[in-house]
């Protein structure tokens, strides 16, 4: 299934709510993880234009910081998990057309939305997703430093990951949020 389909739909269901949408694999050997890798296919394979690397690379810092908050160590060789991250993004016209009752033409006013969702997941290396999150970025729209908005975009999402390396047992102090300064 394409994922942007299932990106939209996230978008659609929670709306303007500001919750994470998570999922977790409770069968997932949770002790046997301790290394990561990260993966972004599409600045993987080069298909993003270089002024949005500053982006990434602040996603990437974020990441990197949650996972060392939770013991995880970043491994190019044979890492336990691998941690996909994506940006989502879309723009939509909305129409709206406003009749005036006492004169015979319609008024027409357009706005463009621009949404977007970043999505991170984890994966074991027999490819079974372990954790899945995103957050609707619309809720950030009035924040103008981006840095900001995307660091406490990802510790947002990450509030809804509370495993340690090596622990199979949830560590509650991990699912509050400390917004960043």
């Amino acid at each position: 299934m394409n994922r942007f389909f299932i990106v939209s739909v996230i978008i659609f269901l929670f709306g303007c709510s500001n919750r994470i949408v998570s999922y977790i694999n409770p069968n997932s050997a949770f002790k046997s993880f301790a290394t990561y890798r990260m993966v972004n296919p599409k600045l993987d394979n080069s298909q993003l234009a270089n002024n949005l690397n500053p982006v990434f690379h602040t996603i990437k810092s974020a990441i990197s910081e949650e996972m060392s908050k939770r013991g995880y160590e970043l491994s190019a060789a044979a890492p336990d998990l691998t941690l996909r991250y994506e940006l989502a993004s879309a723009t939509r016209v909305q129409t709206n057309m406003n009749q005036d009752p006492f004169s015979p033409f319609s008024r027409v006013t357009s706005t463009t939305i621009h949404e977007a969702v970043l999505l991170l997941e984890l994966y074991a290396i027999n490819k079974k997703l372990i954790w899945q999150g995103s957050y609707d970025l619309r809720q950030e729209r009035k924040e103008k430093n981006i840095v900001r908005v995307l660091n406490d975009a990802v510790a947002k999402i990450f509030t809804s990951y509370p495993y340690r390396a090596n622990n199979a047992q949830p560590d509650l102090s991990l699912t509050a949020f400390k917004k960043k300064k």
